[in-house]
């Protein structure tokens, strides 16, 4: 059925991008715009599968939940899960996927295979970690998305944020496992600017 509606909107002349990467810092309303896309398109009676990767066990790693009160069921998908073959058994309209940084590189190809064959994909998640590096499933993601759209949110001085810093005791942490879940009480935005004078002890703002 998604392979027959997609084909219908192409013959139409109604263009779509095939694998689209909403990529922001932490803060930036991913979770809401990605449950705001399911809805969207629900509405419009077509099947749309939401997925997040297992890894985040916020809600008992089974929920899509925004700050703003949104939330969704959605698939838990394993470090090591084979999404073609997923896909081959829950064949939905269309894909949209929270937290797609933590998603292996191969598991972003697989994305790509079903957006190219069969349904458009909708991926948010954060672009890099505390440390301003890559995350493998977003490097991925900038190297085969069809459409990148950065979300933007705005440091405490008012330029655009940039950065995911990790916080403890006040402080601005440097060192730490790549992939820690935590919100508000462990991580704060800010622009490149005022992360590097956090990190040299100036102080953050201005």
């Amino acid at each position: 059925m998604c392979i027959f509606r997609y084909k219908i909107r192409e013959e139409r002349g109604e263009t779509m991008p095939k694998l689209t990467f909403f990529y922001g810092v932490m803060n930036s309303s991913k979770s809401a715009r990605a449950l705001i896309q399911k809805f969207s398109f629900e509405e419009k009676g077509f099947s749309v599968g939401l997925l997040k990767p297992a890894v985040d066990t916020r809600d008992g790693g089974e929920w899509v939940r925004s700050r703003i009160g949104l939330c969704s069921p959605a698939h838990p998908v394993a470090p090591d899960e084979d999404l073609n073959r997923w896909y081959l058994h829950h064949p939905f309209d269309v894909l949209v996927v929270d937290e797609a940084q933590f998603l292996s590189g191969r598991q972003v190809e697989a994305l790509y295979e079903v957006a190219c064959a069969s349904a458009p994909v909708f991926c948010y998640g954060l672009a890099s970690d505390f440390r301003t590096r890559l995350f493998p499933g977003s490097r991925r993601l900038f190297e085969l998305a069809d459409e990148l759209v950065r979300i933007e949110a705005l440091c405490a001085c008012g330029r655009v944020a940039q950065v995911n810093a990790r916080i403890e005791n006040g402080k601005i942490l440097r060192e730490g496992s790549r992939v820690e879940i935590g919100g508000n009480e462990r991580y704060q935005s800010m622009c490149y600017r005022c992360y590097r004078r956090g990190l040299s002890g100036q102080t953050h703002g201005g």
